[in-house]
């Protein structure tokens, strides 16, 4: 499941699985968007030294065959350290993946499906086996991914994590499907206030919101 995999790589084997389907990927237009997928906060506070997971969901009434996530950690001004993702940590989340339990032809691809590390982020690919737009977000099948990331000891100030450009959702035909992001940034405490903030300290968040073709 968990596959070392390039970028252009990852790219190509959703390019073919859509092939298969007779398309290729065309442009969707921002403004058309009715989806939406959000980086949830991490259950446990991130921390210095420590790995830390949050889910990857998505929000929409349009069915989806395959996507690509293109996860992407930025430090922000001041922030000193590494956050780099975990590929063999990250994981489908299946008991509520859109495509494992919304595909109406045997959920997800394993020839095609792939988790792998790009630069500092993650390159996450997943197709439905049967090539075919069956899965419609909702209930028990609203998330793409859960994402592991790993804080050096040094790790301290604010990360922000972004879909790049590499993300795709694909519907039938090959056809990319318009979707907003909603991202997060994290901050990560200095390891000596750790023990005065407790535990509602630990984790500031904010969100932001960007469409995305």
């Amino acid at each position: 499941m968990f596959t070392s995999m390039p970028a252009r790589r990852a790219r190509a084997g959703l390019a073919f699985a859509l092939a298969m389907v007779g398309g290729v990927l065309t442009a969707a237009t921002p403004a058309d968007a009715t989806t939406v997928i959000t980086l949830d906060p991490p259950a446990t506070p991130a921390a210095p030294d420590t790995t830390f997971k949050f889910l990857v969901r998505i929000s929409g009434t349009d069915p989806i065959a395959a996507y690509t996530l293109d996860l992407r950690v930025i430090p922000q001004a001041g922030a000193t350290g590494t956050v780099t993702g975990n590929a063999a940590e990250s994981n489908y989340y299946e008991a509520e993946n859109l495509i494992a339990n919304g595909s109406a032809g045997g959920g997800i691809s394993t020839t095609f499906s792939s988790i792998g590390q790009s630069g500092n982020g993650l390159l996450i690919n997943v197709v439905d086996s049967a090539f075919t737009a069956t899965a419609v977000p909702g209930a028990g099948q609203d998330v793409l991914a859960e994402v592991a990331f790993d804080a050096s000891a040094d790790a301290f100030g604010d990360f922000r994590f972004e879909l790049g450009g590499l993300t795709v959702l694909a519907t039938d035909g090959g056809q990319s499907h318009p979707f907003e992001s909603v991202l997060l940034t994290l901050n990560i405490p200095e390891p000596a206030s750790l023990g005065l903030l407790g535990t509602a300290g630990l984790l500031l968040i904010h969100h932001r919101r960007r469409k995305m073709a």
